[in-house]
């Protein structure tokens, strides 16, 4: 695959300029008057191919290659490229490129070598002299990424490059940094212009194609902008070899106050890419922007936090809790409109005077705790598309109880984005849970029970609420959706978590629910009733597809397809699972190594191919002691806390199976847990969680840059392959 383009150079000084120091041989000079052979004269200098020359002692040793363009000379490190506009002018302008996370000694050679050489008389001393230096059409930087080489050429008034991208590299590895412009924008052609003090460069819009069987392909593709880092969407091409996926670190800040912060639930906003991060906190000084509650109030308060796409600004922010108690969020979901409108949040409390609006169930219901449910009405008035700047607002649409005499504990969040309707499930030691008549179950099942409670968007009442489990102990962790466009917005919930089965045995659940909560289409079980197995997270794609994950120490798993056929030993291995709509088994693999590794998050990008088939990036995350197998990771080594966090994705595509696409730690000297994912609308994915670490690798530019307090929340962002 090549991936070119093309800088053009608007100047409004003359297009001559004088270099000292360096004569290349040329034809003799000839004065030209006449204005038409002028014109042709200068037309056929602009298109003569650029000469290269590679440093060989003439230059500062930093300089790998150099050229010399009309209006312009070209200076490649081995890191970055300097463009000089104007040379010697007081009005000369600089523009640095550096190619981010590239190799950091690429080989540089040059290409085409042309008859014309340079010659270099500088100084008196003869021995520093350079003559014959040769002149070439290209200049190549080999293996700038792996698999990916870099080659510059063009003529006197055009530079060009190419990024020539082997078969099973990865073309999203590639991603620049600008330096030296005042603006940088995308036009509507798809060009990437550089807006300097006299004019500007423009980049074309890349040409990115393939050579198949000596034709050549086009693949779509464009620039993609975040402030001066650039990089390259590539479409569908040709995966029929290994596709090797090089994440980034695209973000990572703290989010917290001086005292207990967690991270547990996370969502992105589908257009502008707003992070929407919540879960619980014990600092009275954690960091609020425009909040609807500006006070702490309880033991413990939930938070909800937006930060902007590059994890730098607090959009907006605040507590949620009432007096004399603890409260938690633990889920968060938000309307995938192009401006959403609303988003759920949920979670468990204990304190009886949270602020209730609308609510349906407006007191306490009794016991240790109760569940609670509320919608956030959004306003987002968008100031300008480029560069991205808009505001956000809140408002409180409804807020209610959700619980009985006994205790409740809410774990799961689901947002249908047809009818808006919001879906949670939890668990209970209620016989007076609130339900719904008709629905599937209504008794108790004596000990602990499992919830689903289905609530109307618009008007906060239950469309239905019931328990599922039996006699025995059941406690639900998550909950998907999968609504089915073609058979009239019908909806599946998707429930998963642990049955305790025995006093030694807990076995890993998926239940599916009908969208009116009246009939159970099929469940599944992971383990056995002598080892300990746990589902803890669950999520859909649009074609129905279900996917879960958990820990499991079964050492008999009944694989399909797997990654990892074998337990991995030590305390546990993560388990991932994917089911067809009807509930067959189409992927199961264990996931660990010689310690504990409990994945506590699953999320999944799909991505269609021009062959009708669909490749799918599937991510889970959670906390690691170590061991676990590490492929093309943004943090390779263990950071030496008591965990690390861990994110690792699998990737299909054109119907193979399934494959480990990327897998990295992310922690630091402390204790660091991964609770929550979303997969954006770039395929890339978002984290958050728990730290005490105080070394986590954090970007320059983030929100918070430093461990506030005793445990801090985190979020940042793995950028990968679609």
């Amino acid at each position: 695959m090549q991936i070119r383009s093309s800088v053009f150079i608007i100047l409004t000084a003359s297009m001559g300029c004088t270099l000292a120091a360096a004569a290349p041989v040329t034809a003799p000079a000839t004065t030209v008057t006449d204005p038409a052979t002028k014109a042709k004269v200068t037309a056929q200098y602009l298109n003569l191919p650029l000469s290269f020359e590679v440093n060989e002692g003439q230059f500062d040793p930093r300089v790998k290659a150099l050229a010399r363009g009309s209006g312009y000379g070209l200076f490649l490190t081995s890191s970055e490229s300097v463009l000089v506009l104007n040379p010697g002018h007081k009005d000369g302008s600089m523009v640095r490129v550096r190619n981010i996370g590239a190799n950091p000694e690429p080989k540089v050679s040059g290409l085409n070598q042309q008859e014309s050489h340079s010659n270099y008389y500088v100084g008196n001393d003869p021995s520093k002299w350079r003559t014959h230096v040769a002149n070439f059409g290209q200049v190549k930087y080999s293996s700038i990424y792996p698999g990916v080489d870099l080659v510059y050429y063009g003529n006197q008034r055009q530079l060009e490059y190419d990024y020539v991208v082997a078969p099973g590299a990865d073309p999203n590895s590639i991603r620049l940094e600008v330096d030296g412009a005042r603006k940088l924008r995308v036009d509507r052609q798809g060009d990437l212009v550089l807006e300097l003090r006299h004019g500007a460069i423009r980049h074309h819009k890349p040409v990115i194609y393939q050579d198949i069987n000596g034709s050549r392909r086009e693949i779509a593709g464009n620039f993609i902008l975040h402030g001066n880092r650039v990089a390259f969407q590539v479409g569908d091409y040709d995966h029929s070899k290994e596709l090797v996926i090089d994440p980034s670190l695209a973000f990572l800040t703290y989010l917290g106050g001086s005292s207990v912060d967690e991270g547990k639930a996370i969502a992105i906003t589908s257009t502008v890419g707003v992070t929407l991060v919540a879960g619980v906190t014990t600092s009275t000084n954690f960091p609020l922007a425009t909040p609807l509650y500006n006070t702490f109030v309880g033991t413990a308060d939930g938070f909800v936090s937006a930060l902007d796409p590059q994890g730098a600004t607090l959009l907006d922010s605040t507590y949620v809790g009432g007096t004399a108690g603890a409260t938690l969020v633990t889920g968060i979901a938000v309307d995938s409109a192009l401006l959403p409108s609303m988003l759920y949040v949920a979670g468990t409390t204990t304190s009886q005077s949270l602020p209730m609006v609308n609510p349906t169930q407006g007191t306490y219901g009794g016991g240790a705790s109760d569940a609670w449910v509320a919608r956030i009405n959004l306003q987002i008035t968008l100031i300008s598309l480029n560069p991205l700047k808009f505001t956000l607002a809140t408002s409180i649409a409804y807020a209610t109880y959700l619980g009985g005499s006994g205790a409740e504990s809410l774990t799961g969040l689901a947002m249908d984005q047809v009818t808006k309707d919001v879906f949670v499930t939890g668990f209970t030691t209620s016989s007076n849970f609130p339900l719904t008549a008709g629905v599937l179950q209504t008794h108790f099942g004596g000990v602990l029970s499992g919830f689903v409670t289905r609530y109307a968007a618009a008007t906060g009442v239950p469309v239905f609420s019931t328990y599922i489990g039996g006699s025995g102990l059941l406690e639900p962790a998550a909950i998907a959706i999968y609504t089915n466009l073609s058979a009239g917005n019908a909806v599946t919930e998707y429930i998963v978590g642990q049955a305790i089965v025995s006093s030694t045995g807990k076995e890993a659940f998926l239940t599916a629910l009908n969208g009116s909560g009246t009939s159970s289409p099929f469940t599944k079980i992971i383990g056995s009733s002598s080892t300990v197995s746990g589902a803890t997270a669950v999520t859909t794609d649009s074609a129905g597809g279900i996917y879960m994950t958990g820990e499991t120490n079964y050492a008999s798993l009944p694989v399909v397809s797997p990654v990892q056929a074998t337990f991995g030993g030590g305390g546990n291995d993560a388990f991932i699972a994917a089911y067809s709509p009807t509930g067959t088994p189409t992927f199961v693999s264990y996931f660990g190594g010689a310690g504990y590794d409990w994945p506590y998050a699953i999320g999944v990008f799909l991505t269609n191919n021009a062959d009708l088939t669909t490749s799918i990036n599937l991510f889970i995350a959670g906390y690691t002691t170590g061991g676990l197998t590490m492929l093309n990771p943004v943090q390779g080594t263990y950071g030496g806390g008591s965990t690390d966090g861990f994110v690792t994705m699998f990737s299909t595509s054109h119907n193979s199976p399934f494959a480990l696409g990327y897998s990295t730690y992310l922690g630091g000297n402390g204790i660091d847990i991964i609770y929550a994912l979303g997969v954006g609308t770039s395929g890339n994915v978002r984290v958050t969680g728990l730290t005490n670490s105080t070394n986590l690798q954090v970007n320059t530019g983030v929100l918070q840059s430093t461990l506030a307090g005793s445990y801090d929340a985190f979020v940042g962002e793995i950028q990968t392959t679609p």
